[in-house]
């Protein structure tokens, strides 16, 4: 019999990756990113094997040896470079629908061979399964890493060349969005533990260092050791853990709607200490923020979404959301808990933004508030920060809310991670 942890089923993947790919041609530009029914339902049984096959095969260029496995941090290390255009031949071209992109695909100087080889692999597997389903062949564990180890070789050729650098850096920086981040973060499934091992001897060294260390200076913050801290377990985090956190999301919504319009929602965040200035003691006062946004030449009626911390009783953090395109307010909570005062304030804070920078009054009686009924919830008193940001992070990237509190190690040492290189991984 075939190892357990064979069961990656290579040819799944693939067969998946073409009937998606197949799906995007039949109904061009009306499927984004993550996406399969433009309904934010993910083909999440793609990246969870992904997951796993990127712990068996090499993820490296075509000129080094088959039987060459890497460790697992050398293969952590390669998987953005596989996920990239030179990694998969055709299953992630039908996506783009900018002339630009596509032109670059399709004139590479790889392209036909890219396809036949990807065609062979595939017939490959098909091979390779039915012996496997048949029983008719026993391989050591040893021998099936190599084969699958050949076949993710003879997949990841050499790419087209693009027609400059901004392209290419374009199309990684789609790629990452597309692929990328749902492989490494979007989809935790049994493998969650050991990114979590994958992450702790970085994450460590991050924690051992001194406390006045600056890890990283930028968005005008610098972070140090001391402040990174409150990313281990059981710890409340702190503000500049979030506000950097923001600033980074807030980099990344910004590069994916330079690099492909429309592929996420247009997001504006607030920092977290917008609505205690708008409320201060529960107290609405517009005059504390009326220069925020024209500070920061940010026109929030241009957006999709506006999003900002809430912190409720100095002790809890929760996500507030103005939802621009279809008039509503939202509180995400990972307690369940409502607020009614929140959803006043927000509403007045549209309507008085409107008048004092359109200089006319908006209706906000048609608003609705919206108190999403079943959310990720925290089952501690500490993650609720942990939460709050990864609510952001999600939603501004179009994504369903799938974590759960067992990812909760996972994200603050992949946050920590994060800070440290100073862009969302």
């Amino acid at each position: 019999m075939m190892p357990d942890r064979d069961d990656t089923a290579l040819g799944s993947v693939l067969s998946r990756l073409r009937a998606y790919n197949a799906f995007v041609r039949s109904r061009p530009g009306q499927v984004p990113p993550g996406s399969i029914d433009g309904s934010a339902t993910r083909f999440d049984d793609i990246t969870a094997k992904l997951r796993r096959i990127r712990r068996l095969a090499p993820f490296a260029s075509v000129s080094a040896p088959v039987s060459a496995l890497p460790s697992p941090a050398v293969v952590d290390a390669r998987t953005q470079a596989l996920l990239r255009c030179s990694s998969f031949p055709s299953a992630f071209r039908a996506p783009f629908g900018q002339p630009a992109l596509q032109l670059a695909f399709d004139n590479g100087p790889c392209t036909t061979t890219r396809q036949h080889r990807f065609d062979a692999v595939e017939r490959d597997i098909a091979f390779y399964e039915q012996k496997r389903d048949q029983q008719s062949v026993s391989m050591s564990l040893s021998a099936a890493e190599d084969e699958v180890a050949q076949l993710m070789q003879r997949v990841t050729l050499q790419p087209a060349v693009p027609a400059d650098r901004e392209l290419d850096e374009a199309i990684a920086v789609i790629l990452d969005g597309i692929v990328g981040e749902l492989v490494l973060e979007r989809i935790l499934t049994d493998s969650k533990t050991a990114a979590i091992d994958n992450l702790a001897y970085d994450v460590s060294r991050i924690w051992s260092a001194p406390r006045s260390h600056v890890h990283v200076m930028k968005f005008n913050q610098d972070m140090t050791t001391d402040i990174l801290l409150c990313l281990r377990d059981g710890v409340w985090l702190n503000d500049e853990v979030m506000n950097f956190h923001i600033s980074m999301m807030q980099e990344r919504n910004q590069e994916r709607l330079a690099a492909w319009p429309g592929s996420v929602p247009s997001v504006f965040f607030h920092n977290s200490f917008f609505y205690a200035k708008l409320a201060p003691d529960g107290q609405y006062r517009y005059a504390n923020v009326a220069r925020w946004t024209k500070r920061k030449r940010v026109d929030i009626f241009a957006v999709d979404l506006v999003m900002f911390p809430v912190h409720v009783g100095e002790s809890h953090w929760c996500l507030g959301v103005i939802d621009m395109m279809n008039k509503q307010i939202a509180y995400y909570d990972s307690l369940g808990g409502d607020n009614r005062a929140f959803f006043a304030n927000a509403r007045r804070y549209v309507a008085d933004e409107h008048a004092d920078k359109k200089g006319s009054p908006l209706d906000t009686s048609v608003w609705t508030d919206v108190l999403p009924g079943s959310v990720p919830r925290q089952n501690n008193g500490c993650d609720c920060g942990v939460f709050t940001l990864k609510f952001a992070d999600f939603l501004s990237d179009g994504l369903p809310l799938t974590f759960h509190q067992s990812d909760m190690p996972y994200f603050r040492r992949r946050c920590a991670k994060e800070i440290t290189v100073g862009r969302l991984l």
